[in-house]
């Protein structure tokens, strides 16, 4: 299961050393978006099949330091939900009464 998946432009995948990023419209990527508890992020499953890459697309060597790269899309995740939080408070804000 991947996090944002359904509703990505890219993916950013770890193959090795390297971080490859595909165009999620890709010939040969499916995303299939899963049921998820969690209301605020979508959640998929994602297949690639004889996915084609162009060179400057691949990170050569750029997930040596695998813990860099982790709290990079942690940092990165936890922006995404800060924003689908702050788009709730606000649409909660519009229709709430204050004070009966």
């Amino acid at each position: 299961a991947v996090l944002g998946a359904p509703d990505a432009d890219l993916l950013v995948l770890v193959a090795g050393e390297d971080v490859v990023i595909v165009d999620a419209t890709a010939h040969g990527v499916a995303i299939t978006r899963l049921e998820s508890l969690d209301t605020t992020r979508s959640i998929g499953s994602v297949t690639l099949t004889s996915v084609s890459v162009p060179a400057d697309r691949v990170l050569r060597g750029a997930a040596r330091n695998a813990r860099t790269v982790f709290r990079t899309l942690a940092a990165a995740e936890a922006v995404g939900v800060s924003w689908a939080v702050l788009d709730m408070a606000v649409e909660y804000a519009k229709v709430r009464e204050q004070f009966g």
